[in-house]
């Protein structure tokens, strides 16, 4: 960002970007003026990770690096609640784009699972200094909405939770509309 002429940011990501977000905004807290954390389970404890795990019923690279339009669609199923059109999109288009994201990104998208997987949990007092707004999907199937309060018990007394009910782990599919309002009132207030 600086390299771009910008000394002060804001930062969001979903997911797995949420904990690229929070770590940048620990990196940088001179330079981050607000933090949007969407659907990012950052603050499980190691038990909670592990009966995680074992509700997938398979290993997390299987489930989450699909190899085929089934095990996509089964993924597919397990994030989104709503956008039901991406599932039925046809298997070569689903296999068109799974060699495509593989080829480019397989072995980093497995690396970055490996870290999340043996990750160290967040310690017990938020290391962020700015107002952060968390959401997540009523219908979160990766990381159940409880994770959102917790997170927001961490990092009190800096961030709100907004929920959008109806929507997944996957808002910018399930609830793009909702989710970008949330966003964008949170940054001009």
């Amino acid at each position: 960002m600086k390299k771009l002429g910008e000394n002060r940011f804001n930062v969001a990501g979903i997911s797995y970007g949420g904990y690229v977000t929070y770590k940048i905004g620990e990196m940088y807290p001179n330079e981050v003026e607000k933090i949007v954390i969407v659907s990012s389970g950052i603050c499980y404890t190691e038990e909670q990770k592990n009966e995680h795990l074992e509700k997938l019923g398979k290993s997390p690279k299987d489930f989450l690096v699909p190899q085929n339009p089934q095990d996509l669609r089964h993924l597919l199923d397990f994030s989104m609640y709503r956008a039901n059109w991406l599932k039925m999109l046809p298997g070569f288009f689903l296999q068109h784009a799974i060699d495509a994201v593989l080829k480019e990104n397989g072995k980093q998208k497995k690396e970055i699972l490996e870290y999340l997987i043996n990750r160290e949990p967040v310690p017990e007092h938020g290391n962020l200094s700015r107002e952060t707004l968390i959401i997540w999907g009523d219908r979160d199937s990766v990381f159940p909405v409880k994770y959102a309060y917790e997170l927001q018990r961490h990092l009190e007394p800096i961030a709100k939770v907004q929920v959008i009910n109806g929507a997944g782990h996957a808002l910018n599919f399930d609830a793009p509309i909702a989710m970008n309002n949330h966003i964008i009132s949170f940054l001009q207030n």
